[in-house]
């Protein structure tokens, strides 16, 4: 299905920032507490009247330099099916570092909508550029730093910036 039949009018789109998946330095969680962060994170989107949610591995660091381990590939099509399930909004896949192939299976196998590719597309939005952004683009994907609590990129979302970016776009 094309970008365009997905999202007829212009999506925004917010980010679910996994924190370190099982197998990546750093993982001090259970799956059970990635999946309910995950939920959590996804109410919070779909709260805000987000149009779509991405799941992505950005507590994976140092990211992998070459290929996404399979235990990877596991943790976020476990998660990204339990996203799926949850919330009425729609759900797409991005694992990094440009893991497009993997994403892409992910998204396939747990019923995700689409993929993002950071090679393919960048960030950068912020309270300050959203509407500017917005107007010149097919859609916009949010994630950085404004949109998270304390101002922290890879964060917990703070659902009222997101609420404050669709009253920005859209009113």
């Amino acid at each position: 299905m094309s970008f365009q039949k997905l999202f007829p009018e212009k999506p925004l789109i917010g980010m679910i920032h996994m924190p370190p998946l099982p197998g990546a330095p750093g993982n001090t969680r259970s799956m059970k507490e990635f999946t309910d962060f995950a939920l959590s994170e996804a109410d919070k989107l779909e709260g805000a009247a987000l149009d779509a949610c991405i799941v992505e591995n950005v507590g994976d660091t140092p990211l992998f330099k070459e290929n996404l381990p399979p235990y990877s590939v596991a943790a976020m099509a476990l998660v990204t099916r339990k996203v799926v399930e949850h919330t009425r909004t729609k759900v797409g896949v991005n694992t990094l570092r440009n893991a497009c192939e993997e994403a892409l299976s992910v998204a396939h196998v747990a019923g995700g909508q689409f993929i993002r590719c950071n090679v393919l597309i960048g960030s950068g939005i912020s309270l300050a550029n959203i509407r500017k952004f917005y107007d010149r683009s097919d859609g916009i994907i949010t994630g950085e730093p404004d949109f998270k609590v304390g101002g922290v990129w890879g964060g917990p979302s703070d659902a009222k910036a997101y609420a404050k970016a669709v009253r920005l776009c859209r009113h």
